[in-house]
Formats: structure tokens, sequence, C-alpha cells
């Protein structure tokens, strides 16, 4: 009994906030910059007239305050509102999320470009919760469910969900074929699995260090190879491709103007690389990463009870431990190749990080209550 009432507690905070975010929709700036991603997609148009429809559309779409927040809320952003070749210069950055700009492109003629970041977000978060209820159905595992609640809480779902952007969109399509990958070993799920993997990388092509982490925990524990291992060689093909048609500026540039130097235009733009400013760039954000934000901490909770299911006994089963691994050393990698320190950045392999491991969390703790019962 307890179980279910604690799935029907994650099921009612997820629809809780499902309604939160259609009813109270947030608007960020990256929107804007998706949305003139998904236009000059169309190729018809020049930035000049991107950039001007973009930004007409997105002022009818909000309230003013919101409208002048977002067009005048510092030097940056003004100088994006008002300076369409810098504004274009930037859009190399958002281009590269292929699946993400191309989902706008098609659903915008039917929703509106902003409304239908905000509906992605909505379905996206509904799917996720849809995954995790049933992950832990699966693994006999409800119990944890306000755990899950909990995560969900850190992890910054609700403002993911209210708000446009590929994150919690790439989380959603990547549980599920985790989901798929741990639960099933057929050929239908494979081929399933293996897609909806390569779906979420193209949505967001850094996602390839986590298919890497995956690769390199079933070379160090072993599991089913197929869909880890096709999925990543499919992501590395596709990954030139992608930045290429973006035409991606290259990582340093990118780290740069991300985390040292914020620069209002890339054009002209191409710093060398400086191992100084790395690991500036790295210590800065492990500080940040433990006062700010709550992934590093969640990502050292997780390690520990992987730590006491192994003192303890519990087996963690092939698949479920080759996710867990996997997404570790995925975490570990973006953090080394991009140290930024925001939660979203991690929220995909975060959470299949905890999926990974409720079945044995769940078994250590009934046999923990078991004995706790019989001793007393």
């Amino acid at each position: 009994m307890s179980a279910w009432l604690g799935a029907l507690f994650l099921a009612g905070f997820v629809a809780l906030t499902a309604v939160y975010s259609i009813t109270q929709p947030s608007v960020n700036w990256d929107m804007i910059a998706y949305l003139a991603s998904a236009e000059m997609v169309e190729g018809d148009k020049d930035i000049k007239t991107v950039h001007r429809e973009v930004y007409a559309k997105v002022k009818n779409s909000v309230s003013p305050a919101e409208y002048k927040e977002l067009a005048e809320g510092d030097s940056y952003r003004l100088r994006q509102s008002t300076d369409a070749e810098a504004f274009g210069s930037m859009l190399v950055m958002y281009k590269v999320k292929y699946l993400y700009i191309e989902a706008i492109r098609v659903l915008k003629p039917f929703l509106g470009g902003v409304k239908v970041m905000n509906t992605m977000s909505v379905v996206a978060g509904l799917v996720l919760g849809v995954v995790v209820i049933a992950w832990l159905w699966s693994a006999g595992a409800l119990v944890l469910a306000p755990l899950f609640v909990g995560l969900f809480a850190f992890t910054g779902y609700a403002e993911l969900m209210r708000n446009g952007g590929p994150d919690i969109v790439q989380a959603a399509i990547f549980s599920l074929g985790a989901y798929i990958y741990w639960r099933s070993s057929s050929w239908l799920s494979i081929i399933i699995a293996t897609s909806l993997f390569l779906i979420s990388f193209a949505i967001r092509p850094e996602l390839l260090i986590v298919l890497t982490g995956l690769v390199l925990a079933l070379v160090l524990f072993g599991g089913r190879a197929v869909v880890p291992a096709v999925a990543t060689i499919g992501a590395l093909l596709l990954y030139p491709v992608l930045t290429g048609a973006a035409g991606h500026p290259g990582w340093w540039t990118h780290f740069m103007f991300s985390l040292n130097t914020y620069s209002e235009t890339l054009i002209g733009f191409d710093p060398d690389f400086n191992i100084i400013y790395y690991f500036t760039a790295l210590v800065r954000g492990i500080t940040y990463s433990l006062i700010q934000q709550s992934w590093l901490v969640l990502t050292l909770l997780a390690v520990l009870m992987r730590y006491i299911l192994w003192r303890s006994d519990v087996q963690v089963d092939k698949t479920a431990n080759l996710l867990f691994w996997g997404c570790l050393i995925g975490l570990g990698g973006k953090f080394v190749v991009f140290p930024i320190p925001d939660t979203r950045t991690y929220f995909t392999p975060l959470f299949v990080l905890y999926l990974s491991l409720s079945p044995a969390i769940s078994t250590y703790l009934t046999a923990t209550f078991q004995r706790e019962g019989a001793a007393a």
C-alpha cells in the first residue's frame, strides 16, 4: 500500500508541475536564439529579416516587462536585440542542436514559436515522469517514489518544464531509451533503444560524452553491447556532420565564450588555447557546483549509495550496472570537457544514474526493514 501511495504522490507531483508550467510558462533569451535558428534553416531569409521578425514575434508573445528583460536586461541582450550581425553570429551554437531546431521549425506553424518550445518542455516533463514511474514499477521499487520527488525538486525539474529548451526534452527521450534497454533484450527493443539514444544525441550532441561513457563501462564491466556500441558509433559519425552543418566554431571558442570571455559577438572571436584559463574554469566550476548547484552533491550521493550496496552484497543487475557506471563516467566527462556548473547540463545522465540503482536500493531497504522487524 505504501508503495502505491508513493507512486500516487510522484504522479501527483508531476501532474501539478505540468499544470503550473502550462499556466505559468517562463521565457529565457535562449528561446529567441532557438526560434531564429529554426527560421534560418528555411533558408529564404537573411539574418536582418530573421532578427527583426523573431524579436517582433517574441514581443507579441510575452508581457512588456518580460520583453524588456529579454531585449535590454544587460549589455549582451541589448547588443543582440539591436545588432543583427552580432545576433546571427551566436546562432552557430544553437543550430548544432539539430533535432530540437527541426522540431521547432515543423511545429511552430501550429502553435507559434514561443508556445511550441514551452509545450515541448511540458510534454517532455510528463514523459519523464511516466518513465520514472514505469521504471520503479518494473523494478518493484515504487517505495522509492518519494526519493524521485526529491530528485525532481533538487534538479530544477519544474523550471525546466516551464522554460523552453532542449534539456528536459533530451532527458525524457534518453531516459525512455535507457528504460527500454534495461527492460528488454528483444531485437525490437534494441532498435527502439538505439534510435532513442541517437535522437537524444541529435537534440544535444554533447551527449556523445555520455554514450562514450556507456561504451567504456561496457569494456570495464560487461553487459549487452549492441545498443551502446551502435548508438556511440552512430553519434561519432554524425557529430562532425551536425557541427559542420551548423558552422560551430569549435570546442575552445565555445568554452571561452561561455566560461571565460562573455563576448557580445563571435565575429572575429577566435582565442588561442590557454591552459591557465582551462584550469581556472575547472576550479570555478567545481566551487560553484558545490555551493550554488545540486548536481555534484547528488552525483556523490549516488556513488555513496552504490558503495553501500556493494558493501552490503546487494547485487546490481548487469545492464543497470552498465547504465550506472556509463552515466557516472559521462557526468565526469561532461564536466571535464565543459565545466559549466549548471545542474540542467547534467540533468539527463543524473536521472538514469538514480533509476539504474532503484531495483538494488529497494532490495536493500526491504532486507534492512525485515532484519529490524525480526530483531524487534
